[in-house]
Protein backbone atom coordinates (compact mmCIF):
# COMPACT_ATOMS: atom_id res chain seq x y z
CA UNK A 1 0.00 0.00 0.00
CA UNK A 2 1.48 3.40 -0.82
CA UNK A 3 2.30 6.24 1.66
CA UNK A 4 -0.07 9.06 2.14
CA UNK A 5 0.82 12.32 2.19
CA UNK A 6 -0.71 13.73 5.65
CA UNK A 7 -1.10 17.13 3.82
CA UNK A 8 -3.37 16.16 1.25
CA UNK A 9 -7.08 15.02 1.15
CA UNK A 10 -7.79 11.61 -0.07
CA UNK A 11 -10.49 9.37 -0.71
CA UNK A 12 -10.63 5.81 0.42
CA UNK A 13 -13.22 3.02 -0.92
CA UNK A 14 -13.81 0.32 1.14
CA UNK A 15 -15.49 -2.33 -1.35
CA UNK A 16 -18.38 -4.32 0.83
CA UNK A 17 -19.42 -6.70 -2.05
CA UNK A 18 -19.88 -7.28 -5.59
CA UNK A 19 -23.24 -8.68 -6.87
CA UNK A 20 -25.59 -9.43 -9.96
CA UNK A 21 -28.78 -7.35 -9.79
CA UNK A 22 -31.39 -9.89 -9.66
CA UNK A 23 -34.29 -10.76 -7.40
CA UNK A 24 -32.95 -13.14 -5.44
CA UNK A 25 -29.52 -10.71 -4.37
CA UNK A 26 -32.23 -8.12 -3.14
CA UNK A 27 -31.73 -9.32 1.05
CA UNK A 28 -27.38 -9.43 0.29
CA UNK A 29 -27.78 -5.49 -1.72
CA UNK A 30 -29.56 -4.17 1.37
CA UNK A 31 -27.32 -5.72 3.93
CA UNK A 32 -24.32 -4.25 1.49
CA UNK A 33 -25.44 -0.63 1.68
CA UNK A 34 -26.75 -0.98 5.02
CA UNK A 35 -22.87 -1.56 5.88
CA UNK A 36 -21.35 1.35 3.45
CA UNK A 37 -24.15 3.54 4.77
CA UNK A 38 -22.18 2.17 8.50
CA UNK A 39 -18.95 2.46 7.56
CA UNK A 40 -18.88 6.16 4.91
CA UNK A 41 -20.71 7.83 7.72
CA UNK A 42 -24.19 7.95 5.77
CA UNK A 43 -22.48 7.52 2.00
CA UNK A 44 -22.78 4.84 -0.74
CA UNK A 45 -20.90 4.58 -4.02
CA UNK A 46 -22.33 2.34 -6.48
CA UNK A 47 -20.59 1.12 -9.55
CA UNK A 48 -20.87 -0.94 -12.87
CA UNK A 49 -17.59 -2.66 -13.42
CA UNK A 50 -18.73 -2.97 -16.99
CA UNK A 51 -18.80 0.30 -17.55
CA UNK A 52 -16.72 1.85 -14.81
CA UNK A 53 -19.52 4.72 -14.00
CA UNK A 54 -20.83 4.91 -10.60
CA UNK A 55 -22.81 7.15 -8.34
CA UNK A 56 -22.82 8.69 -4.91
CA UNK A 57 -25.49 8.22 -2.91
CA UNK A 58 -25.53 10.22 0.84
CA UNK A 59 -28.61 9.71 3.36
CA UNK A 60 -27.56 12.97 4.94
CA UNK A 61 -29.49 15.35 3.08
CA UNK A 62 -26.28 16.75 2.07
CA UNK A 63 -25.65 16.49 -1.74
CA UNK A 64 -21.85 14.63 -1.48
CA UNK A 65 -20.51 16.05 -4.60
CA UNK A 66 -20.94 19.92 -3.82
CA UNK A 67 -21.72 19.81 0.13
CA UNK A 68 -24.93 21.68 -0.57
CA UNK A 69 -27.41 20.88 2.11
CA UNK A 70 -31.09 20.63 2.52
CA UNK A 71 -33.31 19.78 5.88
CA UNK A 72 -35.13 16.63 5.89
CA UNK A 73 -38.37 16.95 3.33
CA UNK A 74 -41.68 16.93 5.04
CA UNK A 75 -45.33 18.25 3.85
CA UNK A 76 -45.11 21.31 5.48
CA UNK A 77 -41.79 22.62 3.16
CA UNK A 78 -44.01 22.62 0.41
CA UNK A 79 -46.97 24.16 2.11
CA UNK A 80 -46.73 27.92 0.50
CA UNK A 81 -48.23 29.65 3.70
CA UNK A 82 -46.05 27.54 6.58
CA UNK A 83 -43.17 29.83 7.55
CA UNK A 84 -40.97 26.56 6.81
CA UNK A 85 -42.04 26.53 2.89
CA UNK A 86 -42.63 30.22 2.04
CA UNK A 87 -41.17 32.24 -0.34
CA UNK A 88 -38.88 33.82 1.68
CA UNK A 89 -39.29 37.17 -0.52
CA UNK A 90 -43.36 37.43 0.23
CA UNK A 91 -43.50 35.05 3.00
CA UNK A 92 -46.05 32.99 0.92
CA UNK A 93 -48.74 36.06 0.24
CA UNK A 94 -47.95 35.61 -3.41
CA UNK A 95 -47.24 39.37 -3.47
CA UNK A 96 -44.71 41.54 -2.69
CA UNK A 97 -45.32 44.85 -0.87
CA UNK A 98 -42.95 47.64 -1.56
CA UNK A 99 -42.28 51.13 0.19
CA UNK A 100 -43.19 54.41 -2.29
CA UNK A 101 -40.00 55.98 -2.35
CA UNK A 102 -41.73 59.21 -3.62
CA UNK A 103 -43.82 58.38 -0.61
CA UNK A 104 -41.21 58.07 1.67
CA UNK A 105 -38.79 61.02 0.98
CA UNK A 106 -39.28 64.63 0.19
CA UNK A 107 -36.40 65.15 -2.00
CA UNK A 108 -35.90 69.07 -1.58
CA UNK A 109 -36.02 68.61 2.29
CA UNK A 110 -32.74 68.83 3.87
CA UNK A 111 -31.35 65.32 3.92
CA UNK A 112 -31.70 64.77 7.34
CA UNK A 113 -35.64 65.54 7.65
CA UNK A 114 -35.79 63.78 3.74
CA UNK A 115 -37.03 60.93 5.49
CA UNK A 116 -41.07 61.55 6.29
CA UNK A 117 -41.21 58.58 8.24
CA UNK A 118 -38.46 60.59 10.63
CA UNK A 119 -40.26 63.16 11.05
CA UNK A 120 -43.87 61.66 11.46
CA UNK A 121 -42.81 58.81 14.57
CA UNK A 122 -40.21 58.94 16.89
CA UNK A 123 -40.04 55.28 16.96
CA UNK A 124 -38.24 55.04 13.70
CA UNK A 125 -35.37 57.93 15.27
CA UNK A 126 -33.27 54.98 15.50
CA UNK A 127 -32.56 55.11 11.93
CA UNK A 128 -31.56 58.75 11.64
CA UNK A 129 -27.78 57.48 13.62
CA UNK A 130 -26.46 55.25 10.23
CA UNK A 131 -27.73 58.28 7.79
CA UNK A 132 -25.56 61.12 9.72
CA UNK A 133 -22.95 58.51 9.73
CA UNK A 134 -22.56 57.79 5.97
CA UNK A 135 -23.03 61.76 5.58
CA UNK A 136 -20.17 62.16 8.42
CA UNK A 137 -17.91 59.71 6.35
CA UNK A 138 -18.98 61.00 2.59
CA UNK A 139 -18.33 65.00 3.88
CA UNK A 140 -21.80 65.41 2.72
CA UNK A 141 -23.54 68.72 5.05
CA UNK A 142 -27.07 67.12 6.54
CA UNK A 143 -28.57 70.36 5.69
CA UNK A 144 -28.23 69.51 1.90
CA UNK A 145 -31.02 69.23 -0.26
CA UNK A 146 -31.92 65.12 -0.92
CA UNK A 147 -31.83 65.98 -4.73
CA UNK A 148 -28.16 67.51 -4.62
CA UNK A 149 -26.21 64.85 -2.66
CA UNK A 150 -24.66 62.53 -5.23
CA UNK A 151 -27.13 60.00 -6.97
CA UNK A 152 -24.58 56.92 -5.36
CA UNK A 153 -25.20 58.60 -1.30
CA UNK A 154 -28.87 58.81 -1.82
CA UNK A 155 -29.07 55.19 -2.99
CA UNK A 156 -26.56 54.07 -0.70
CA UNK A 157 -29.25 55.73 2.13
CA UNK A 158 -32.40 54.25 0.82
CA UNK A 159 -31.38 50.72 -0.68
CA UNK A 160 -27.91 49.84 1.18
CA UNK A 161 -24.43 49.26 0.28
CA UNK A 162 -25.09 46.02 -1.64
CA UNK A 163 -21.85 45.09 -1.51
CA UNK A 164 -20.60 48.07 -3.27
CA UNK A 165 -19.19 49.45 0.13
CA UNK A 166 -16.56 48.13 2.90
CA UNK A 167 -19.00 48.57 5.29
CA UNK A 168 -22.57 47.07 5.99
CA UNK A 169 -25.64 49.16 5.84
CA UNK A 170 -29.30 47.37 5.37
CA UNK A 171 -30.86 50.69 3.73
CA UNK A 172 -33.81 52.42 5.10
CA UNK A 173 -36.27 51.20 2.56
CA UNK A 174 -35.02 47.40 2.48
CA UNK A 175 -35.53 47.58 6.70
CA UNK A 176 -38.66 49.42 6.20
CA UNK A 177 -39.92 46.80 3.94
CA UNK A 178 -38.74 43.62 6.36
CA UNK A 179 -40.33 45.58 9.34
CA UNK A 180 -43.85 45.12 7.50
CA UNK A 181 -43.76 42.23 6.09
CA UNK A 182 -42.70 40.76 9.05
CA UNK A 183 -45.63 38.34 10.62
CA UNK A 184 -44.16 38.71 14.26
CA UNK A 185 -44.23 42.54 13.98
CA UNK A 186 -46.53 44.78 16.11
CA UNK A 187 -49.55 46.10 14.70
CA UNK A 188 -48.54 49.73 16.03
CA UNK A 189 -45.26 49.55 13.48
CA UNK A 190 -47.48 48.11 10.81
CA UNK A 191 -50.06 50.70 10.76
CA UNK A 192 -46.90 53.56 11.15
CA UNK A 193 -45.77 51.80 8.00
CA UNK A 194 -48.87 51.48 6.26
CA UNK A 195 -48.91 55.33 4.93
CA UNK A 196 -45.55 54.73 3.12
CA UNK A 197 -46.81 51.51 1.33
CA UNK A 198 -47.79 51.18 -2.41
CA UNK A 199 -51.68 51.02 -3.39
CA UNK A 200 -51.11 48.39 -5.71
CA UNK A 201 -49.05 45.46 -5.00
CA UNK A 202 -46.28 43.93 -7.14
CA UNK A 203 -46.40 40.06 -8.25
CA UNK A 204 -44.07 38.02 -6.43
CA UNK A 205 -41.67 37.03 -9.15
CA UNK A 206 -39.98 34.27 -6.90
CA UNK A 207 -43.44 32.35 -7.08
CA UNK A 208 -45.44 34.00 -9.32
CA UNK A 209 -48.28 35.11 -7.61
Amino acid sequence: MPSLNKNQKHDIDIIIDRLTLIEEDRPRALLAIEKALEHAQGLVKMEDVESSSFELFSENMVCPEHGFSIQELSPRLFSFNSPYGACPVCKGIGVKWEIDESALVDINAPTINAIRIFNEYQFFDYLKYPVLEILRKFKINPNTAFKNIPKEIRELILYGSRGNYSFYFEGIIPHLEQRYMNAEESDRVKDMLEGFIRETHVLCVKVLG
